[in-house]
């Protein structure tokens, strides 16, 4: 094998470093022509735990490995997955009975080492020109019944970057951008990114598509998965692509039919939503509860038939059975890149 020309071995690592960075791994060990000649493609695909161990090692070694590589040969990582994790928030002071306490006080119950955000900024910098596809997995969050206001994530501020070469985002955990570290800049982080999609664990109300258009100003096939609601979530996305969905289930019906919404979101052209399981039957849901999905279900037929009247291209899956799988979602993601 050592015998074959760089450049047909660098083809065969190429294809073989898709796995998240095991392949890669095995290659720098095999020997140190192979490490040498796989320098610049296996870290194409890398699977990191933001642990403070690991976080710490990793970006060492990589940046070690840009540092003696030329411009040609440098290991450039083109598909990123990223796992954080869930942090509580410290509890707000107790209130006197009968009163509505807030649901938190915003200060970390154990705040992140400085050497952690050091780590993860630095990552952030070293990668964040050649990424072609981000994946943020948020760890913690199965079965985990409250709502996000008593959340935050022991993370670093991803998304006050620019991706200029990034085409697809995935984020499962939350929807809301201010969590990943999005500020007010003016310059968009994702300015080639072409597909969004959001799995939501918890219950978010908001979507903030408004701020994601901003961030992602040419985005045209969004997914959500984990749609939980009609009068929020279905809203949202019938606002973001300007069509009108009519949420009048215990009125009569407006008449005439009001004008659609200026778009939110108006370079979306295909749609692909995902909704939440069906209320449990075992022990039984409740009455309102049924209620509640069967508008859900009722919402997004209409929310379908209105895309194909403003010709986007609208998919609905089957309800989610059980828990996304985060990893062979992206492993799929990165076996069909068109982009090598």
């Amino acid at each position: 094998m050592e015998s074959l020309p760089l450049e047909i071995l660098q083809r065969i690592f190429l294809f073989a470093c898709t796995d998240g960075g095991s392949t890669g791994n095995a290659l720098s060990l095999t020997s140190k022509s192979f490490r040498t000649a796989s320098r610049r493609d296996r870290f194409r695909t890398l699977r990191l735990v933001a642990d403070l161990e690991p976080l710490s090692k990793f970006v060492a070694l990589y940046a070690r490995e840009c540092a003696v590589s030329g411009e040609e040969d440098k290991p450039r990582i083109r598909h990123l997955y990223l796992t954080l994790h869930r942090i509580r928030l410290r509890p707000g002071p107790r209130m006197p009975l009968g009163s509505i306490p807030p649901p938190c006080v915003v200060i970390p119950a154990y705040p992140p080492p400085q050497a952690y955000l050091d780590a993860g900024e630095t990552l952030l910098g070293l990668v964040a020109s050649d990424l072609q596809s981000l994946f943020i997995n948020v760890d913690g969050l199965e079965g985990y019944n409250h709502r996000v206001g008593d959340t935050a994530l022991y993370g670093f501020p991803i998304l006050d970057y620019e991706y200029p070469r990034l085409r697809e985002a995935t984020f499962v955990g939350f929807c809301d951008p201010s969590r990943y570290g999005l500020s007010n800049k003016r310059v968009p982080t994702f300015p080639s990114a072409t597909q969004l999609h959001f799995v939501l664990k918890l219950y978010e109300s908001n979507l903030h598509l408004s701020q994601w258009f901003a961030a992602a100003p040419h985005v045209a096939h969004l997914r959500v998965t984990g749609v939980r609601t009609a009068t929020q979530h279905v809203k949202q996305l019938a606002e973001a692509l300007g069509v009108y969905v009519d949420f009048s289930w215990c009125t009569l019906p407006e008449f005439p039919r009001p004008p659609p919404p200026p778009a939110v979101f108006p370079t979306i052209r295909s749609l692909v939503v995902q909704s939440a399981a069906p209320p449990p039957t075992d022990p039984p849901s409740t009455t309102g509860e049924r209620i509640e999905y069967a508008r859900l279900l009722d919402a997004l037929k209409q929310l379908q038939r209105e895309c194909n009247r403003a010709n986007i291209h609208a998919v609905f899956l089957d309800p989610l059975a059980g828990p996304l799988n985060a990893e062979t979602e992206w492993k799929s993601q990165v076996e069909y890149s068109v982009e090598f």
